[in-house]
């Protein structure tokens, strides 16, 4: 495997976010597997990777595998049908078409799914030895004022990720489960910022900044995101014709949100440290030597939490640690950093180093 290579960041995301989610909802049981291979090298500067999901899931009856890559076309239990819209599929075909690849399907009922794709990239080496990074991670904002975020959304997964993301650095955050609940609690609550999916049941994200804009006390002065699995040119350009200011696509990146949030509302953020250049000789951290021991059912919580990737639960137990004794102040501040970049594989380490290091 390469140490790097040249490709479409946030297409390539998008592609494996839609396969992923999709293997996830329908495996009750057993497990969802994500690989990477290398297959080829067709010349001197590109590789030949080959990307795959597999899942142990319903599976897809051989007579209804060609539908899968249409359009709101879902096969399955009607629960699990009415979970998703159908889009995630054959937008994830059409973005590997456009990468030069096809998108495969292997499935059978009651066995479980495997999607893949190959795609040719440009590969280059990466000097890591050398390489200084500065890092600096946002933590707030200046001013006392807690902007309000509404995050409209049918998935609560989606939610949730924006939410713990905004949560952690001040802003008031606001949940709506469909277009029609989000336009109500956008009545009442007047936010600065309004977080919308395009496609949902109910009412859409687009008839939702349609109404925004038509509501006095809102009107143009309040910042409408547009977020959606689809991240082609039609879908920015008719977001932005009912009214939203900027289109992200699914999965959500944190800095390109940030940055947003930045330019539109004039925000100074307030970072965790100074910056600083990382060399072999300063760039250790704090040891878990360093932290006291806090209660085992806290513990508990945290590493089940962060085994599952719930970063809320982390920071609130955090948060928590921090309200119960002065002495967990210090491991509760480098949780909730930690939480903030959903980091939860460096979570899992330093709960483990404490334990091992506890008497």
């Amino acid at each position: 495997m390469p140490s790097g290579i040249e490709v479409d960041d946030k297409r390539l995301r998008q592609i494996l976010f839609n396969l992923l989610n999709n293997a996830i909802k329908f495996t009750e049981q057993g497990q969802v597997t994500f690989n990477v291979s290398v297959i080829g090298q067709p010349s001197a500067q590109t590789i030949q990777l080959r990307f795959q999901v597999a899942d142990t899931g319903v599976g897809i009856n051989a007579a209804q595998i060609d539908q899968i890559f249409q359009p709101f076309e879902q096969v399955g239990d009607v629960q699990r049908r009415a979970e998703g819209t159908g889009l995630g599929l054959a937008i994830s075909r059409r973005l590997v078409v456009a990468m030069g690849g096809e998108l495969h399907v292997e499935s059978e009922q009651g066995h479980g799914s495997l999607f893949w794709f190959d795609i040719e990239l440009p590969f280059v080496t990466l000097d890591t030895h050398f390489e200084s990074v500065v890092n600096r991670r946002v933590v707030g904002y200046a001013g006392s004022q807690h902007i309000k975020v509404l995050i409209i959304d049918d998935k609560d997964y989606n939610r949730a990720v924006i939410a713990t993301m905004l949560q952690v650095l001040g802003f008031k955050v606001i949940e709506a489960s469909n277009g029609q609940q989000g336009i109500e609690r956008a009545v009442q609550i007047l936010p600065e910022v309004i977080i919308t999916d395009l496609i949902m049941p109910v009412m859409t994200g687009f008839e939702v900044a349609q109404h925004i804009r038509r509501i006095p006390e809102l009107g143009e002065k309040t910042l409408i995101i547009a977020t959606s699995a689809s991240a082609f040119d039609e879908d920015k350009s008719k977001s932005v014709l009912s009214g939203c200011n900027a289109f992200l696509p699914k999965p959500v990146n944190p800095p390109d949100l940030l940055n947003l949030l930045q330019q539109h509302l004039q925000l100074e953020w307030i970072y965790d440290q100074p910056p600083t250049v990382s060399t072999p000789e300063s760039n250790e951290e704090l040891g878990a030597e360093s932290f006291p021991t806090p209660p085992a059912d806290a513990l508990r919580i945290l590493q089940q939490a962060a085994s599952t990737g719930d970063m809320r639960t982390v920071r609130e137990q955090a948060k928590a640690l921090g309200a119960l004794d002065t002495q967990y102040q210090s491991l509760a501040r480098k949780l909730e950093t930690l939480a903030s970049s959903f980091d939860d594989h460096k979570i899992l380490e330093l709960l483990e180093s404490i334990v091992e290091a506890s008497p």
